[in-house]
């Protein structure tokens, strides 16, 4: 039932806990925008690596962190958009391939 969403955009919506892995499910998802939540815990990069259609991924001002650098060099390479909270050498999240960084 699932497997058709193409596009998940819940900016602001107060969420809360981490990224389930179980989103590698949503084998046709393109886009994936959870921006500005209370979203914790490591990025699910393996699980995200299963996406073969994701193009769009913002993950920005929330409380995640995790290493991107081999998710960069393969899946990651291919976005138009990837956002997440990699502004500065002390944020939780290393985003070699980060279109905006916050």
């Amino acid at each position: 039932v699932f497997s058709s969403i193409k596009g998940i955009s819940l900016p602001e919506n107060n969420l809360k806990g981490p990224i389930p892995v179980e989103i590698n499910t949503l084998t046709s998802l393109e886009s994936l925008e959870l921006t500005e939540n209370h979203i914790t815990g490591m990025i699910p990069f393996d699980a995200i690596s299963d996406l073969d259609n994701i193009e769009i991924l913002k993950l920005g001002n929330n409380q995640m962190n995790g290493n991107a650098t081999s998710f960069c060099n393969g899946t990651g390479e291919n976005f138009k958009e990837f956002e997440a909270d990699c502004s500065s050498s002390t944020s939780a999240v290393v985003c070699p391939c980060c279109t905006t960084c916050l």
